[in-house]
């Protein structure tokens, strides 16, 4: 029963993420800031910083967004201490035996997800054997190593795919959305 209801609440999650083109469209530049961070690292060292707190102020702004599609409210209405008293009082009545319950099935449904992507979708010999395709065809991918181009690849499927519906399901179990 808890791995359903966690499929379930996953489903809504993915729903959810995918109804509001605006919250998929947030994701993108994180899904292609990140893989620059690890493929260029050695190059952008005095860049580093500066697109963290770019990534992060998108996230940021990303949850906001989220947040206030979920409780159907404009997004200047973040500002407004009811709100966040609001959110205080929810948090206040949860059943906490339940949320323990529900977030035991968020971690099962994204342990699974990620073993998916990191073991089955994004394996060391595909990006080998993908790398080794298009070397010829363009110089900048025969300057990566294979396990710097799969942690791209990982990064830049999470932050479009898996990071955001896993806030969107986390919000939700407590009740914030």
């Amino acid at each position: 029963m808890i791995l359903w209801n966690a499929w379930t609440e996953t489903l809504w999650s993915y729903t959810f993420y995918f109804s509001h083109g605006i919250i998929v469209l947030l994701s993108i530049p994180t899904a292609v800031v990140r893989p620059i961070q690890v493929l260029y690292k050695g190059k952008l060292r005095g860049l580093l910083a500066p697109f963290e707190l770019l990534v992060e102020l998108i996230r940021l702004f990303q949850y906001c967004v989220i947040l206030t599609l979920g409780l159907d409210l404009p997004l200047q209405s973040l500002f407004d201490s009811a709100l966040w008293g609001r959110f205080v009082s929810i948090i206040r009545h949860l059943h906490w035996g339940q949320v323990a319950y529900q977030l035991c099935g968020f971690v099962i449904v994204f342990a699974v997800i990620n073993i998916i992507l990191f073991m089955i979708i994004i394996r060391k010999s595909t990006v080998a054997n993908l790398l080794e395709k298009y070397k010829n065809k363009t110089k900048t991918l025969s300057n990566f190593e294979v396990s710097s181009v799969r942690t791209a690849a990982m990064l830049a499927v999470k932050n479009m795919l898996v990071i955001p519906v896993s806030v969107i399901y986390l919000l939700h179990i407590f009740n914030l959305i």
